[in-house]
C-alpha cells in the first residue's frame, strides 16, 4: 500500500496563502518550505517537474 503523502497538501496550502499575501514573484521556495513545515526534500518529492524551470 503506498504512503500517504502527509506534507503535499501543507505545501500546497502554504504556496497558496504566500501568493495571495505577497504575489508568486516575492515568494521564493524557501518561504513556502518555512511555511508549511515540510522538509525541502518534501517539496522536490511531490512536484518533481517544478525544479527544472
Amino acid at each position: 500500500m503506498p504512503a500517504i503523502p502527509k506534507h503535499r497538501q501543507p505545501i500546497i496550502r502554504a504556496a497558496v496563502a504566500l501568493f495571495r499575501q505577497r504575489g508568486y514573484s516575492a515568494t521564493g521556495l524557501n518561504d513556502i518550505v518555512d511555511s508549511s513545515g515540510a522538509p525541502k526534500g518534501s517539496l522536490y518529492h511531490h512536484f518533481p517537474g517544478e525544479r527544472r524551470r
